[in-house]
């Protein structure tokens, strides 16, 4: 059976896979440092360098962990886009049924 740790790993786009606790810990500060840095900048404006020191690490670590700067920040830059997509369906589906409910309620 699969942990939710190897069901993690191994749906990180541009990251390799993690099996040490160092490694674990080291994947974990990238995470951390992708959100950080682009909720402050774009991702042409990210230096790989900025990834490293944001997360403690050196840029020796960067490249052993990921696949790239680009494709990395793509895979957030992507699941950001598709969250606000589905966070804002799901509103308006909310919204269409209890308006949906409230006619319902009116015809009675």
């Amino acid at each position: 059976m699969e942990t939710s740790d190897q069901i993690l790993q191994s749906d990180i786009l541009g990251m390799f896979e993690a099996r040490h606790s160092r490694s674990i810990k080291n994947r974990d500060g990238f995470l951390k440092a992708g959100v950080e840095a682009l909720n402050a900048a774009p991702i042409d404006g990210i230096k790989s360098s900025d990834l490293a020191k944001i997360s403690s690490n050196s840029i020796g670590n960067f490249y052993t962990r990921l696949q790239g700067k680009i494709v990395f920040l793509f895979g957030f830059h992507f699941f950001r886009i598709l969250i606000k997509y589905l966070f804002y369906n799901a509103n308006n589906l909310q919204n269409m049924f209890q308006k949906s409910m409230a006619e319902e309620e009116e015809g009675k």
